[in-house]
């Protein structure tokens, strides 16, 4: 029977940890899109901007490809 508490138990931690990431892939997407639309960036420079964020959250599975390529600021040396 504690084989089985133990497992569920660490059942519950996976599950306590999935719903910390979503909460806080939910919080850099808010943050990230409030600051974008404040400054009005569109385009490539929305894309870039984006991208720098969710590297600076740690988060650069989320990053958008644009035929293939990944636009940061910091790959590319410019800022919009």
């Amino acid at each position: 029977m504690e084989d089985v508490l133990t497992t569920l138990e660490g059942y519950l931690q996976q599950l306590n940890d999935i719903g910390d990431d979503i909460r806080r892939t939910g919080d850099a997407w808010r943050k990230e899109r409030e600051e974008r639309e404040r400054l009005g960036l569109t385009g490539d420079a929305a894309i870039r901007h984006y991208n720098d964020w969710m590297e600076r959250e740690g988060m650069p599975e989320l990053k958008v490809k644009v035929n293939d390529t990944i636009k940061s600021d910091t790959e590319i040396g410019t800022k919009t």
